[in-house]
């Protein structure tokens, strides 16, 4: 994103109003983490209207450091979010709340598959440990890299990776099990 990114916020920043740009550029992304995260459509949107109200309330203390990104920012303001609803609310997962996966261009059979595809996933990343199952999110679910995970975390980039590799190792065995039960 780089110089427009910076063009953005630094409107955003003189001129709540230019927000809404940086919100239609974060909003898909942040909305994925949110609802990988927490599994409840409900919830997912709750929470993302909260990370975008904070996210607007504190733009202006926002600064730009050495290494360090609006989206990093950003992402930590989401983690932080997410990090309370779990201390104030029991973890508790409704399938039926996942979003649906709908095309025009799939069989319902294929719909019904992936769809069945989408909820084991969910199942599997939530049994992750919780620091692989966020640098999994992160990393497939929003596009972020190993550098952008690292500074939202505030940990090293080796960290990323193990987790990351220890998240898909992880991932592995819970489908081979899977298989091996079916």
């Amino acid at each position: 994103m780089g110089e427009n990114e910076r063009i953005l916020v630094e409107k955003a920043q003189d001129a709540p109003e230019a927000f809404a740009e940086l919100y239609d550029l974060y909003f898909p992304r942040i909305f994925r983490y949110v609802s990988w995260r927490v599994g409840n459509q409900t919830d997912a949107e709750d929470l993302v209207s909260d990370i975008f109200t904070k996210v607007l309330e504190n733009i202006r203390s926002f600064r730009w450091r050495e290494g360090a990104t609006f989206s990093s920012w950003i992402f930590r303001i989401a983690r932080n979010v997410l990090i309370d609803y779990y201390r104030t609310k029991p973890e508790k997962v409704s399938i039926d709340d996942l979003p649906q996966i709908e095309s025009n261009s799939i069989l319902p059979e294929e719909a019904i598959q992936r769809q069945e595809l989408f909820e084991e996933l969910q199942s599997m990343i939530k049994r992750l440990p919780n620091s692989q199952a966020e640098v999994v999110t992160m990393r497939f679910f929003t596009g972020m890299r190993n550098k952008e995970i690292a500074q939202v975390l505030n940990v090293s980039e080796k960290t990323v990776a193990s987790n990351l590799y220890r998240g898909l190792r992880n991932l592995h065995d819970q489908f081979i099990q899977r298989k091996g039960k079916q």
